[in-house]
């Protein structure tokens, strides 16, 4: 292990921290102290933007580590069947747990410019997911070496840490609180170690961020809860929504959506083979 190495990524990512903090603090003086619903994910879309620049701007000019090695391969085709896969089931289940127990859901959608919303909400979760999976994939896949590890028991490490530092990275979220809490850090811990794992396997971030990404547009425009992070104009509000059945839901999703990745998108591909 590199010590060095080690010491130059944590200094690395405080570095970002700071060049983020500053570069947010000059932004925040563009917008005005009562902001409207869409103006407000505008800022926070800037304010995840500035976050991914400053990382990148660490990683090219201090760590000296190229930016494309971050991201990986990228291919339209198997981003999109990813992410329509991924949103399908995930829906799916919603729709099912709906039926099962409708008293928890209320049609809540209001079409007053909803268009206009949801294109704010469409761009300001496009931008948290990729700077989350940048920090908390890309950052944690090549912290201590400049290849990912290909050692199963060791990616399961990896996987690990990931999962650890996500769901601490939620813990100040607003549905996080009382009894709820356990299922809620739960749910980022399985989340963190299922695209942790899908990104080792596939080497590419642009695989777990569409996963990201669908998991957090149906929450923003089906299924959205009382206290989620970013109200949201979505068609039903969830009641009672974060619990057992929600963990069981993920797990049963990413139990479906390996294999999809293995067998159909990465079939012939050395970097795949044990996934």
């Amino acid at each position: 292990m590199n010590k060095r190495r080690i010491i130059k990524h944590l200094f690395g990512l405080v570095l970002a921290y700071i060049l983020y903090l500053l570069l947010s603090y000059f932004i925040s003086f563009t917008f005005k102290k009562s902001p409207t619903y869409e103006e407000r994910l505008i800022y926070t879309a800037f304010n995840y933007l500035i976050l991914i620049s400053s990382i990148l701007i660490t990683t090219k000019y201090f760590i000296n580590f190229p930016i494309k090695k971050l991201f990986g391969s990228f291919s339209l085709a198997k981003f999109t069947y990813t992410f329509i896969y991924y949103f399908s089931i995930l829906t799916v289940t919603e729709f099912i747990w709906m039926l099962l127990y409708p008293n928890n859901f209320k049609y809540t959608f209001n079409n007053d410019f909803f268009i206009i919303k949801w294109a704010c909400t469409l761009i300001t979760l496009s931008f948290s997911a990729m700077a989350e999976e940048l920090i908390f994939r890309s950052v944690i896949g090549y912290f201590i070496s400049d290849e990912l590890e290909t050692r199963t028991k060791i990616q399961l490490i990896y996987c690990f840490f990931s999962g650890l530092l996500f769901s601490l990275a939620h813990f100040l979220n607003p549905e996080v609180i009382g009894l709820k809490a356990i299922y809620a850090m739960s749910f980022y811990f399985i989340m963190g170690f299922s695209l942790m794992y899908i990104y080792l396997k596939t080497e590419s971030i642009y695989i777990p961020f569409a996963i990201h990404l669908a998991n957090n547009l149906v929450s923003a425009f089906l299924f959205s809860y009382p206290d989620a992070v970013i109200n949201t104009n979505s068609l039903y509000t969830q009641y009672n929504g974060i619990n057992i059945i929600l963990l069981l839901q993920t797990i049963f999703c990413m139990v479906l959506t390996i294999p999809f990745i293995k067998k159909c998108l990465f079939n012939n591909e050395n970097n795949t083979e044990n996934i």
